[in-house]
């Protein structure tokens, strides 16, 4: 959920229209994993994440938010591809659970995007809290090990 805050001077922060719209999720070193291409993913994916959040705000706000969630699932099976290559090239022991988490992750917005496609009203900041828990529980857990494994095995 994006968080309104009164137009206050703060790094890292974006202005819109004298209000202060605090990220869904702030990007942290502490979600590198130690690997680049899979680190790169991460921060455009909690890029994304936050202008869906902005996008509460828009005036637009359903018809933005449709257009970025599709943005937001298209690049997260993309991503989830590039992990998948790289267990399957290093022969990731975990491999199996951890895409079982990626496909429970892709089930659970495709039904999200379905309800929304047929009309139902989902409270905003369910969607987006979804998002971001298991966004950063995925990263701080499975993709961590994921990162450590394949460290020991030279990729970086």
């Amino acid at each position: 959920m994006a968080i309104v805050a009164p137009d206050v001077a703060v790094a890292g922060l974006r202005t819109h229209q004298e209000e202060t719209i605090v990220p869904v999720l702030p990007w942290s070193t502490l979600f590198a994993v130690g690997v680049q291409e899979i680190d790169d993913q991460h921060r455009k994916l909690v890029g994304i994440l936050n202008r869906l959040g902005e996008a509460e705000n828009d005036a637009a706000a359903a018809a933005m938010q449709n257009l970025i969630l599709d943005e937001l699932t298209e690049y997260t099976i993309l991503h989830f591809a590039t992990e998948e290559r790289l267990m399957q090239q290093h022969g990731y022991e975990a491999s199996t659970h951890h895409i079982g988490e990626h496909h429970h992750l892709v089930d659970a917005v495709k039904a999200l995007h379905a309800r929304r496609a047929a009309g139902e009203t989902l409270p905003f900041d369910e969607l987006t809290t979804f998002l971001r828990d298991w966004l950063t529980n995925h990263i701080m857990g499975s993709d961590k090990a994921l990162g450590l494994s394949l460290n020991r095995k030279g990729v970086y």
